[in-house]
């Protein structure tokens, strides 16, 4: 019961950290400011399949982020004069579900490699950090692809070695890693499976080339 507790409270530290004044500010960065605007053409248009800038086709960036930015947009009506939400609030507000996602992983995770109370230091640590502030506020890209990519990495440790003499999670944990890193690469592109492939390599290197994958 407790440990439901501090997920709860954690929870609730990254909405009161992340969420208040996401519209305050204009979008300042090149890359909030066009990745808003290609979620606003998305909608203009009613074309989610083809990311865009000036209604010309963007193929630098894949959809998924883009298609979160929609859903807060549409969610808030950020559009109307009479919803009370600004545009930059609904461009940054994913990241913002994404960061306190990230907290609950780290007590997730940390809860599982030594205990609840690890957990519970290592999310409010993380809290307490400068750079979450800056990028759990934005309305950029990285953060939601350093969360696939952190997740697709860590479920690959758990079918390669098990942990804390629990048995590897074998072929759920192989979904599930393949899972996360496709989101890293519908998020961001193929540098996803890049760096996934070279966590990989770097781990079968440190091994000797030896690496028994525990399926069952």
């Amino acid at each position: 019961m407790k440990e439901k507790y501090n997920y709860l409270l954690i929870a609730l530290l990254g909405g009161l950290f992340f969420v208040p004044f996401l519209g305050a500010s204009h979008l300042f960065d090149w890359d909030e400011i066009n990745f808003a605007e290609s979620a606003r053409e998305m909608i203009l248009t009613g074309n989610y399949s083809t990311v865009q800038i000036n209604y010309q086709p963007f193929w630098e960036k894949p959809p998924l982020f883009f298609w979160m930015q929609v859903l807060a947009m549409k969610a808030f009506n950020v559009f109307s004069d009479t919803s009370g939400f600004s545009p930059e609030f609904g461009a940054r507000f994913p990241n913002a579900m994404i960061g306190i996602a990230t907290l609950l992983v780290f007590y997730s995770i940390g809860k599982k490699l030594y205990n609840s109370k690890f957990g519970l230091l290592w999310a409010i640590a993380y809290l307490g950090s400068f750079t979450p502030h800056l990028y759990f506020k934005s309305g950029i890209i990285d953060p939601t692809f350093n969360l696939f990519i952190f997740l697709g990495v860590w479920f690959l440790a758990r079918i390669i070695t098990p942990i804390n003499n629990s048995p590897a999670m074998g072929l759920k944990g192989a979904i599930l890693s393949g899972l996360f890193i496709g989101l890293a690469i519908l998020t961001k592109g193929p540098v996803g499976g890049l760096l996934w492939g070279l966590t990989f390599l770097s781990f079968w290197g440190a091994g000797g080339f030896k690496i028994q994958f525990l399926f069952k």
